[in-house]
């Protein structure tokens, strides 16, 4: 039996099957046996395999092959160029681009309207909205006749722009010369409409797709969602989702990241939550994104218990924490780390006068005093605490910003030095809780009333209330003598020990913060004020 030998069309459709499955290196291989081979490569094969590089953004490759096509004399026609000119855009090489056109046009090769979507989308991604208004109305002067894509890429153009009103001219331009829009069209008029908060006209348009027997998919869906939960149409929204289920549209993971963010977003953390937990009862695929929404939502409700649980749980979903992920916990924490500090310094003002003014005695009359000033200095501190925070916060952001977040994730000292700084935190609370115990025995032991534990500090966290009006000075504490006098060495160190814990306790935080700015300064962030709240 004759053994069969491939020919051109046999190769090229390999090579074509290659290039859908990404397998680009293996497409040129083939190639490279073509052209030592008694079957020569066409046109055709050349323009998959450049297609192919540049996809796979090898643009010096495909440029090195074009140029041998010149050199075997074989013909480049629009596809040729337009995987070129498509894959220069792409990479910003706006010159190159140009001049490949203008070479195209040289050589007598007429652009196509693939070509002319490749160049308006090119324009409308860098905002050149005027000059794709030119390349529309020189593709019509041509005879080319825009397709429902090339329309398409315009009006997202224009809506990137914020010019829905444009966007919607283009779509009615383009319903009058014939061409029907499909269901792409409308969810980027439907997006463009709920970014502005134009709930109405984005409904209007999401209601007309059945009758024009065009089926809203999961895009179009997650544009409604996003611009009901933005305009705080929770109700709404919910609604939207069981109707998206009932349809048998099936969410996404961008779909419920969305559900998630506008919950929080709108005050709804423990909906969020909850819907959060049926996911995972579910089996549905959970993402760190997901984990971020809620771990910002919980840090910012000054609900830390619940972001430390979502942060711990992270692992053992096999997903690492990203750099919003520490971002968010290191500004959650900061917060409860500096109201540590004013506490303590506040605890430790009041049983160092103590120690130092009442060797003879503990007066009531001086508890009310102690007590009086722990709440003015508390609530005195707040407004510049907050600014400090907003300082740190602003810290971070430039982190972010600064630093490229792939590299920080791969760098195990980015990751040490932030878990280290909250295990310190962690660390400080637990002392505080103890330290608390203490202070609490011995104002009980003076017969001063109690007040609210600021043990809560450490975890759904909030800035201690006024304590309540100390009773009347009887009592059997202190040795029983004077109604609330101390009048015992023991107790008189048990004070003084009291006191030497909260400086110690303010070392610490101290220590603390200055670990967070040398992270801080590791990055290049220029540092304030150390204590700009103090």
């Amino acid at each position: 039996m004759r053994e069969i030998e491939p020919d051109v069309v046999m190769y090229g459709t390999i090579v074509n099957g290659l290039r859908r499955t990404g397998n680009t290196i293996r497409a040129v291989s083939l190639l490279r046996i073509m052209e030592e081979g008694s079957c020569k490569p066409n046109n055709v094969v050349y323009n998959t395999v450049i297609d192919s590089l540049c996809k796979d953004r090898m643009m010096d490759d495909a440029l090195k092959l074009f140029s041998k096509m010149n050199e075997q004399g074989i013909r480049q026609d629009v596809v040729t160029y337009t995987s070129l000119i498509h894959g220069l855009c792409n990479f910003g090489r706006w010159k190159e681009a140009t001049r490949m056109f203008r070479e195209m046009l040289d050589r007598g090769i007429a652009p196509n309207v693939r070509m002319y979507s490749v160049l308006l989308d090119a324009c409308t991604k860098e905002g050149k909205m005027k000059e794709a208004e030119g390349v529309l109305g020189v593709m019509i002067q041509r005879g080319v006749d825009p397709n429902v894509v090339t329309y398409s890429t315009v009006m997202d153009g224009y809506c990137l722009q914020g010019h829905i009103d444009e966007a919607m001219r283009v779509f009615n331009t383009m319903v009058e010369r014939g061409v029907h829009p499909n269901v792409f069209s409308y969810t980027i008029l439907i997006n463009g409409y709920c970014k502005k908060m134009k709930m109405d006209e984005a409904m209007h348009l999401f209601q007309e797709m059945p009758p024009r027997e065009l089926q809203p998919n999961t895009e179009t869906f997650n544009a409604m969602l996003q611009g009901l939960f933005r305009s705080s149409r929770c109700g709404a929204a919910q609604e939207l989702f069981n109707e998206m289920q009932a349809v048998g549209i099936i969410p996404n993971s961008q779909t419920y990241g969305i559900l998630l963010d506008g919950l929080c977003k709108n005050g709804h953390i423990s909906e969020a939550l909850s819907l959060f937990h049926i996911m995972e009862r579910n089996g549905l695929d959970l993402n760190v994104v997901m984990y971020n929404i809620l771990i910002d939502a919980f840090c910012k409700d000054k609900k830390l218990h619940t972001a430390r649980a979502l942060f711990s749980n992270l692992s053992s979903m096999g997903l690492d924490p990203d750099f919003k992920t520490y971002t968010m916990m290191i500004q959650g924490h900061a917060l409860v780390v500096y109201q540590l500090q004013k506490y303590s310094i506040m605890l430790g003002r009041k049983f160092a006068h103590l120690a130092a003014n009442s060797p003879s005695g503990f007066s009531i009359t001086l508890g009310y005093s102690i007590s009086d000033n722990m709440t003015a200095v508390t609530f005195g501190q707040r407004g510049l605490m907050e600014k400090y925070m907003r300082q740190r916060e602003k810290d971070l952001l430039e982190i972010k910003n600064k630093k490229d977040n792939e590299t920080l994730d791969k760098d195990p000292k980015w990751m040490t030095d932030v878990k280290d700084i909250l295990m310190k935190v962690k660390n400080i609370t637990m002392d505080l809780r103890e330290l608390n115990l203490t202070v609490n025995a011995l104002l009980k032991n003076f017969n001063i009333a109690v007040p609210s534990s600021p043990a809560a500090l450490a975890g759904d966290i909030s800035l201690p209330p006024p304590p309540p009006a100390i009773t009347n000075g009887g009592g059997n504490g202190g040795g029983g003598n004077g109604g609330g006098r101390l009048n015992s060495k023991q107790q008189m160190s048990e004070v003084k020990q009291t006191s030497v814990n909260v400086n110690l306790l303010n070392s610490k935080v101290d220590l603390l913060d200055i670990t967070a700015n040398a992270l801080l300064s590791k990055f290049n962030v220029n540092q304030n004020t150390k204590h700009a709240a103090e």
